[in-house]
């Protein structure tokens, strides 16, 4: 206060208009700092984690049609009724095709990458056994391919279906931190325009 008092009105003016200014550049410089950050962040999730899950989704929901349609097949006796389903089936599975290559192309985390070749694995074999099936529905051998459908095709879809899940499960999880992200940085911004507001009462 000694310092102070030794100044003149217009220079603790000055001084204090100074200090004022300086607490808005640093304001404004740290808001547009964490602004900035939020905005990655939020593209990351909003542009690209989201799409990415919704992706997955509409992978398992393909292969929920494949299933039923399948067993369908089964119990259907019309042939044009067959057919239809077997029309189905390779419509699922080319909308599986189109989502799995877009996210080949859009999944770049290393762990994702180890997920997503697993997710393809698994497709590789349960499309193989669909192809078996397909073949003895198509000769007339209902048995066999319910045995197929049975023994094998169900039991490779839930293979399938379990690395679909440990890939959205993933995507998920780096969801979720990226909102935390998010959430700490917009607390600093408020953190420091408190201090900052607090100050400048002081």
């Amino acid at each position: 206060m000694g310092f102070l008092n030794n100044l003149s009105i217009a220079k603790r003016l000055s001084l204090g208009f100074g200090l004022l200014v300086a607490m808005l550049i640093t304001l404004g410089g740290v808001s547009l700092w964490q602004v900035g950050g939020m905005d990655r962040e939020v593209n990351e999730v909003t542009r690209g984690l989201m799409p990415k899950q919704k992706r997955l989704g509409e992978i398992e929901s393909e292969v929920n049609e494949i299933a039923r349609a399948m067993r369908n097949m089964l119990i259907m006796e019309a042939p044009a009724d067959i057919e239809q389903q077997r029309t189905e089936i390779l419509s699922s599975r080319k909308a599986i095709l189109g989502h799995v290559e877009w996210l080949d192309g859009a999944i770049a985390n290393p762990e994702a990458k180890r997920l997503l070749q697993g997710l393809k694995d698994a497709r590789t074999a349960f499309v193989a056994s669909q192809e078996r099936f397909l073949s003895s529905v198509a000769a007339g051998q209902k048995d066999e391919a319910r045995r197929i459908l049975l023994e094998e095709t169900r039991p490779l879809q839930l293979v399938y279906i379990k690395a679909l899940d440990a890939l959205t499960d993933f995507q998920d999880q780096l969801t979720a931190e990226g909102v935390t992200r998010v959430d700490n940085a917009v607390l600093t911004v408020q953190r420091v325009t408190w201090a900052l507001m607090l100050t400048g009462v002081l």
